[in-house]
Parts: C-alpha cells; structure tokens; sequence
C-alpha cells in the first residue's frame, strides 16, 4: 500500500524570489518568513527537492502532496499581487513535481488545474457553498481531492506563540467541517 503525506510545503525557487522582491508580509527578509502574525524563521535547506525527498525516505513515505498554505494571506492581497505570487508557486511547483520522479503531488491553490491533485482552499471558504461550488463542481468531474487548510490568524495583543495554532487553527477546521456536515455533504459525499 503507498504510504502518503497529504500535507507538505514547499516552496520553489521562483516563489521565493517572489517573496523577497516584497516590502509587505507576506515577504521574505533576511531568511524570516513576515507575515502580520508575526516572523518566522525558515530552515535554509527547507525547499530542497533532495532534503525532502530524503526525509521522505527516512519516514517511510511513497508519496508528499504539497499545498500553497493559505495561513500566508496571498488570498486577502490585491489581484495583482496574489496572481503574482500564485503564478510563481504554480509554474514552480509544476518543475519540481517533473524533477520528483512521482514522488511529489500538488493542490492547486484555489483552484482546479490539469496536472494537480486537487484544490486547497482556506477553511474560511467553505463558509459560502454557492460561491465554492463551481470548484466543487470541478473537483468532482476530474475526480479531484479538496484539502481544507486553516487560514491567516492574528492573534489577540499578548498571546502565546502557540495561539493561533492552537486555538485559531483548530476553530477553523472545525467549522469547515461543520459546514460541509450542515449542508455540503448531500451534494459533495
């Protein structure tokens, strides 16, 4: 049986060039990830085709599905802006996934396209089904795979580092679910 990941990350070279032509969050600078919920270190070796394949191995996993994370707010920016940074994380995602050798997967963020696994959406969307729909639609003609991932989080003025991923994070997905359960599972089982 192929052991699968169904939730990885991986950013390749042209979104993270995106990233550090960026002034706002999200950006890259000086090796930290900024977004508004504050700024994250990144392991220099984090989008290495080699090192994840490696850990891959080490874990014994066949098979990783990388995904856009929605937390990094790319959806909340102006059009330009978002295309920008979702046409670099695409075009790049689709040279890794030809260099995996199989090993590789993707979601499509927001969106259904040949090549891809599925849709990764922000848990906020499934809040609106008549506007999720269409790609519901989609994702279930080409027999598609919709991966829910939480959000961007801010957390309240002196909050633990933990906060969003523990209270926020969860509170999301649960009402995603809840969603799907009140009145999405009849259409999409």
């Amino acid at each position: 049986m192929t052991a699968f990941d169904v939730h990885q990350h991986l950013w390749p070279q042209p979104f993270v060039d995106a990233l550090e032509r960026r002034s706002e969050p999200p950006c890259l600078r000086d090796g930290e990830l900024v977004l508004e919920e504050g700024r994250f270190q990144r392991a220099a070796d984090a989008d290495s085709l080699d090192a994840r394949v490696a850990g891959l191995d080490r874990d014994g996993i066949d098979v990783a599905v990388l995904s856009l994370q929605p937390t990094l707010g790319i959806e909340a920016l102006p059009e330009p802006e978002r295309d920008e940074l979702v046409d670099a994380w695409v075009g790049g995602v689709r040279e890794v996934l030809g260099a995996a050798q199989g090993r590789l997967l993707a979601f499509a963020p927001g969106c259904v396209l040949d090549g891809f696994a599925g849709t990764s959406i922000p848990a906020a969307a499934t809040r609106d089904r008549d506007a999720l729909a269409p790609l519901l639609d989609g994702l279930e003609e080409r027999a598609g795979v919709l991966f829910v991932h939480p959000g961007p989080v801010v957390p309240p003025p002196g909050a633990p580092a933990w906060w969003a991923w523990v209270a926020d994070y969860t509170a999301q997905m649960q009402a995603a679910y809840l969603s799907w359960l009140a009145g999405g599972r009849s259409r999409w089982p």
